[in-house]
């Protein structure tokens, strides 16, 4: 089920712009040593694609991949480019903001639709196909979305290195008949993030950050429970003025949540705890020793 937003302004994102630096000083510091014949060969045959993709409809969270596929299918096709923005249950409203402060400075028209993806008792109870069936609801109501306004081609913002991971939602966007145009011309993260900054774009230096979803173990028997996704919500709101580099903060069980930090940023930590657990809404928190990877529930349900 799908309920249409009426895009409207919303104020510029506080805070810091972004996080998982370190992360992110990796890939910049691979590109510097990357084929530069080869990016800019990769780059040509993205902008190739581009100009055959006439009446674009891009699905739009305004991250490092969509916010490069974003912005380049409205210098191509300025006119009849459309970007959608999907609302969901796991979503940050501070993503939502950020992505209409971005639109708004750099002249795309970026709707935002609110898609009910908890209809889908696969993603309700968190099932390990959740992502498949999420992407499969977003990806058809895009379509239904953009079709509406003209649409011809859909477009998602995966890149290269998504293909060699476990990512069951591709598998919905080939259903769905989605093109990867970054992916399809083997742009790899930190080539994405390379264009992106040369092209002036605040999300190449900003860090993935999935739904809200993921921070929660799979087969939920209960559901997802709104107040127990506000609780993340508000203790990661909480954790990013403090924490520097990237983090997780995971749901456990009701009591319970669990901090996910780099190795440079646990030792504080641990020396800052008690002052820090006080902001965060569950009666224990605990802090993993492990550093901080993205998809630490996929590595333990085996699909790494």
């Amino acid at each position: 089920m799908t309920i249409f937003l009426r895009p409207s302004p919303l104020p510029e994102p506080t805070g810091k712009p972004a996080q998982g630096w370190l992360a992110i000083l990796k890939e910049l510091l691979y590109a510097f040593a990357m084929d530069q014949n080869a990016y800019e060969t990769k780059k040509k045959h993205l902008l190739t694609q581009l100009k055959d993709y006439d009446h674009p409809v891009i699905a739009c969270s305004a991250g490092a991949d969509s916010a490069l596929l974003t912005d380049l299918a409205f210098t191509v096709h300025p006119d009849t480019a459309l970007a959608v923005f999907v609302v969901t249950e796991g979503c940050d409203e501070e993503e939502q903001r950020y992505a209409a402060a971005e639109a708004g400075r750099l002249g795309w028209r970026l709707d935002f639709i609110r898609v009910k993806t908890f209809a889908e008792r696969n993603v309700f109870h968190n099932r390990r196909s959740r992502c498949y069936h999420c992407k499969k609801l977003i990806c058809q109501e895009i379509r239904r979305y953009g079709e509406k306004y003209g649409g011809k081609h859909f477009m998602e913002g995966s890149n290269a290195d998504d293909r060699a991971i476990c990512r069951p939602g591709e598998k919905a966007v080939t259903e769905t008949g989605f093109r990867s145009p970054l992916a399809d011309s083997g742009l790899n993260k930190a080539e994405v993030r390379c264009f992106g900054g040369e092209r002036g774009l605040r999300s190449a230096a900003k860090h993935s950050t999935p739904c809200l979803l993921t921070r929660f173990p799979y087969d939920l028997e209960e559901g997802f429970q709104a107040a127990d996704i506000e609780r993340i919500k508000i203790g990661e709101h909480h954790l990013k003025q403090i924490l520097s580099d990237n983090f997780r903060l995971r749901f456990v069980d009701r009591e319970t949540a669990r901090i996910e930090a780099s190795e440079r940023e646990i030792p504080f930590l641990y020396d800052n705890y008690q002052s820090i657990i006080n902001n965060i809404p569950f009666a224990r928190v605990l802090l993993d020793e492990t550093p901080f990877r993205s998809g630490s529930f996929d590595r333990k349900a085996g699909n790494d």
